[in-house]
């Protein structure tokens, strides 16, 4: 379950600026709001990056190179925090210790975690835009 997502992403291609800071309770949560606030950026793209790197983003890396951002989730009862940024990124787990740092590194601890892929979580935890 995601607890906390913060975000901030300026989109050098159209100039377009989407920025959220976001905590989620469990239960039933709806967001609605006009054509391109960054509803589906911030709760499906967002979250997916965060998870699985670069490979889970829609559009082409270099529009996506001032990305930072941080998120809270838990797997199993066990919260786990993933931050990144254009200059570093660190996974860290339950005790509060460093898990991975890097990219390649949360990208491959990560599903370890999970216990599934960026496959499986598109199945299984969202639905993207027009698919």
């Amino acid at each position: 379950m995601i607890k906390h997502i913060k975000y901030s992403v300026t989109f050098p291609s159209n100039n377009i600026t989407l920025t959220g800071d976001h905590t989620l309770e469990p239960g039933i949560t709806a967001v609605v709001g006009e054509n391109g606030n960054g509803k589906s950026f911030g709760l499906c793209e967002f979250p997916r990056y965060m998870l699985y790197g670069k490979k889970a983003l829609r559009g082409p890396a270099p529009d996506y190179k001032n990305l930072e951002g941080l998120m809270v989730f838990t797997i199993r009862g066990e919260e786990y925090t993933v931050e990144r940024n254009p200059k570093f990124e660190k996974l860290t787990g339950p005790d509060g210790a460093i898990i991975a740092v890097g990219a390649e590194a949360i990208n491959t601890a990560v599903p370890r975690l999970m216990g599934y892929g960026l496959d499986v979580f598109d199945v299984v935890n969202a639905a993207l835009q027009k698919q």
